[in-house]
């Protein structure tokens, strides 16, 4: 990961090993005053097609979007009708001033 600085904006290139020297890592100062970081990679995917169906899968499944949101405390699926139509449950932290 890229040296933190007393800058509270920037952008930075990681460092260390060479698997993550192509990542961009942004970091923004929070209004709570935490950190925000974004890591960005690019990945060439040359001529051949890709198919995102993972990805799709990873973002469309309730249980797993707490994971990857973090206005999210719990989320499960309560009923499946077809892969098409689908009810899930979804649980949001509450923000400042609700808490």
């Amino acid at each position: 990961m890229a040296e933190t600085s007393p800058v509270p904006k920037g952008k930075a290139r990681a460092s260390g090993s060479p698997e993550v020297a192509d990542v961009v890592v942004h970091r923004k100062a929070g209004k709570s005053g935490d950190q925000i970081y974004r890591a960005v990679l690019d990945v060439s995917t040359g001529d051949d097609p890709i198919s995102l169906q993972s990805w799709k899968a990873v973002l469309s499944t309730p249980e797993l979007r707490q994971v990857w949101d973090p206005a999210v405390e719990a989320a499960h699926l309560v009923e499946m009708f077809d892969p098409m139509t689908r009810v899930s449950k979804t649980n949001f932290t509450l923000g400042w001033p609700a808490k």
